[in-house]
């Protein structure tokens, strides 16, 4: 297995990885080059037709915070970043490999993506959850399309217009995760999950997951699309700048009006 600066990738059992994000000091901030070494990692996984799950994990005491803002705040940076998240959220939920997401303390803005793109989601019973992006002054546009799939239109507004952080018991009710438990709990549950897909035929998996990914309404790719452009010019707006640099700085963020 390749080594990686943001990763740590292991077996944990035949036919079973986990891929622990890494950069507990920021929080495992979802920069360019740790969402490159995902794709690649679940890439190099599925090379493998013996591996069939993967449990995806954050090193420290929080899944994942999101985006790093300071990256995303270059807008330089910004339209690489943009592909960067939305390539691996796609490549998660179009996954040949059963996708298990264990989130202890946090997961946030991108990081609530990831695991919301995600086949299960389980965490620890204090995990919070959010999508705070209009605080930023950016949208929540890539991840919008996986979340309405998971828990309808009505919540979707709820969670993205109000940017407020829900706990575990809410995300569990609204259908944002599989089972809550507590911490010490979480890799043992994620592992239990992956007995159980291992029960089943290697291709009968492989093939309910696709045709599940064929029925919506409409092509999550089409969404995807529509979303990335919408991101791409967002994240390059003035009031995505006043947004990212009051959080950073630690201020309150000055809006203006409506443009329309």
């Amino acid at each position: 297995m390749s080594e990686y600066s943001f990763l740590k990738v292991s077996e944990i059992k035949k036919g079973v990885n986990q891929i622990l994000l890494n950069r507990p000091e920021k929080k495992n901030a979802l920069n360019i080059q740790l969402l490159t070494e995902l794709k690649s990692a679940l890439n190099n996984l599925e090379n493998d037709n013996s591996q069939r799950v993967v449990i995806l994990k954050g090193a420290g005491n929080l899944f994942c915070a999101g985006l790093d803002l300071k990256e995303a705040s270059d807008f330089t940076k910004s339209e690489e970043s943009a592909h960067a998240l939305s390539d691996v959220l796609l490549a998660l939920y179009y996954s040949p490999l059963v996708t298990i997401c264990a989130v202890q303390g946090a997961a946030i803005a991108g990081g609530c993506g990831i695991m919301t793109a995600c086949d299960i989601s389980i965490s620890s019973k204090d995990a919070i959850f959010g999508y705070p992006e209009v605080k930023r002054g950016i949208i929540a546009a890539l991840v919008m399309s996986y979340l309405i799939r998971q828990v309808g239109e009505k919540i979707a507004r709820e969670l993205l217009l109000t940017a407020k952080m829900i706990d575990s018991t809410r995300a569990l009710e609204i259908g944002l995760l599989n089972k809550v438990v507590e911490e010490e709990k979480l890799s043992e549950t994620a592992e239990n999950y992956a007995d159980q897909i291992l029960l089943g035929g290697t291709n009968s998996v492989v093939e309910t997951k696709k045709f599940m990914n064929s029925i919506s309404p409409t092509e999550l790719r089409d969404d995807v699309n529509k979303a990335l452009s919408l991101h791409k010019v967002m994240r390059k707006s003035n009031e995505a700048s006043e947004g990212i640099n009051a959080f950073l700085e630690k201020r309150k963020p000055s809006w203006g009006k409506r443009s329309s």
